[in-house]
């Protein structure tokens, strides 16, 4: 497990208002938090594309069939239970993700 000094809170203010449980349930994942830990340090909007490369990066992930990997599991899976919180809008059809 990666240890970061992010802080979910501090970042994403909304976070806040989640329980304690659906905080803890929607950062379990360590794609997750990296890839908030990247759209913290982003200001407007980030596309799907760009927000892969970054966390495939901090992953040490150097290959395009890796980034291409970890691209699919933020659309499918990480952004949408982002979103879901309110915690970022992710726009599908444009692969968008708004802070």
């Amino acid at each position: 497990m990666s240890q970061t000094t992010f802080s979910v809170t501090e970042e994403y203010p909304a976070t806040t208002r989640l329980t304690s449980s659906d905080r803890h349930r929607l950062l379990q994942e360590d794609r997750r938090r990296l890839a908030l830990e990247v759209l913290a340090e982003k200001r407007g909007p980030t596309d799907l594309t760009g927000l892969a490369s970054d966390v495939a990066a901090r992953e040490g992930a150097v290959d395009d069939e890796t980034r291409k990997q970890i691209e699919i599991a933020l659309h499918h899976v990480h952004l949408p239970k982002l979103a879901e919180c309110d915690v970022i809008d992710y726009d599908p059809d444009t692969h968008q993700i708004y802070r």
